[in-house]
């Protein structure tokens, strides 16, 4: 039998991503909507034909027999919401960031780690880990092929057209460090799976657009680890209209690039030395920048093979309920990539708060 879900929210990212990607996990069925807007939770369970729909999380729990719980609420919220859910006995997932400061998540750690049955699984979605070409990527990387990581750079490219950053009363701007603290979460729970945990070293801030609501939009971390340095770099003045990234791990042996914008997967070893190993070395590349437009084509031609990264997780997490194994990504390295975040969210706003003094 299928893995009974229940989701907490109704929002937007409910309606146009959790529910229509619960829609394809075979192995498991929606079966109720909780959200304290009773009337926006009825017409979503009307929407996606959910059999029942609740305005407490108290009256949910006490009328439905459900296994997972999905939190996909605003980051305030995620603490209380989860540390009901797994006192409850439930399994639980939730969207990013985990929760909005270092205090918050060390009660939800304690809340978990105290959980009568430890057999409950409780995880993050990060997303971007669950991407398929990132997936690939990452697994050249573990593979060895590169040797030993020593060093990675992230880049991110977005222009002042960014809908978050553009839009001058947009939620985003109410957050420590504004549209940066809603969305860097991603590049450092990635370059945490990566390079293991990261300490702070330089942090440096910039304006380069017109925008008065807002006090910078160029960003660069360096960070420290025990493999080597990290550097991330996010700007909101990108020439290219097109969001994307590029992320680039140097080994011991070579190099790896994954390149968002044309979803590329790109290598380059030491052994390079000479005409002749450099022409290898540049034929190399164009054969897998052609592997890569090949594959792309085929993801978007075939139907179904194209999988998106929260259906990947989902599936992930329930095959891990059902056969009680462990989660596709354990609460504690999601818990060590967020504390990351939340040091540099303070780090930035100490620096300079996002919105301009009044």
């Amino acid at each position: 039998m299928p893995i009974d879900v229940a989701i907490i929210g109704a929002g937007q990212v409910v309606n146009d991503l959790h529910l229509p990607v619960w829609g394809k996990v075979r192995s498991a069925k929606v079966k109720a909507i909780c959200d304290v807007n009773v009337d926006a939770a009825r017409s979503t369970a009307k929407r996606w034909n959910v059999p029942a729909y609740y305005g407490s999380i108290e009256e949910l729990f006490s009328k439905e027999q459900v296994q997972v719980v999905d939190i996909c609420t605003p980051p305030a919220t995620h603490l209380p919401l989860t540390v009901q859910a797994i006192e409850a006995g439930y399994h639980v997932i939730f969207e990013k960031p985990m929760t909005m400061d270092l205090e918050q998540s060390r009660r939800l750690m304690e809340a978990y780690k105290k959980r009568v049955n430890k057999d409950i699984k409780v995880g993050a979605i990060y997303s971007w880990l669950f991407w398929p070409k990132m997936r690939r990527f990452l697994d050249r990387i573990k593979s060895g092929e590169i040797g030993d990581p020593i060093f990675t750079e992230y880049c991110s490219y977005a222009t002042e057209n960014d809908p978050m950053i553009a839009d001058p009363n947009h939620w985003c701007h109410s957050l420590p460090a504004g549209r940066y603290g809603e969305g860097i979460i991603h590049p450092i729970y990635l370059l945490n799976s990566l390079m293991g945990p990261m300490e702070i070293d330089t942090v440096r801030i910039d304006k380069k657009g017109k925008r008065s609501w807002i006090t910078y939009d160029n960003l660069l971390v360096i960070f420290k680890t025990s493999r080597g340095f990290v550097t991330l770099y996010d700007t909101y003045n990108s020439t290219i209209e097109d969001t994307y990234f590029t992320l680039t791990v140097t080994g011991t042996k070579g190099q790896l690039k994954f390149d968002l914008y044309d979803m590329s997967i790109t290598s380059r070893l030491q052994d390079c030395n000479g005409v002749w190993n450099r022409g290898k070395l540049a034929a190399g590349e164009i054969i897998e920048l052609c592997s890569s437009l090949g594959g792309n084509i085929t993801d978007q031609i075939i139907p179904g093979r194209l999988k998106t990264a929260h259906e990947i997780y989902f599936n992930l997490f329930i095959e891990s309920v059902i056969n009680n194994t462990t989660p596709p990504l354990t609460l504690e390295k999601a818990n060590e990539g967020h504390e990351i975040y939340l040091k540099l969210i303070e780090t930035l706003e100490n620096i300079q708060p996002w919105r301009p003094k009044k």
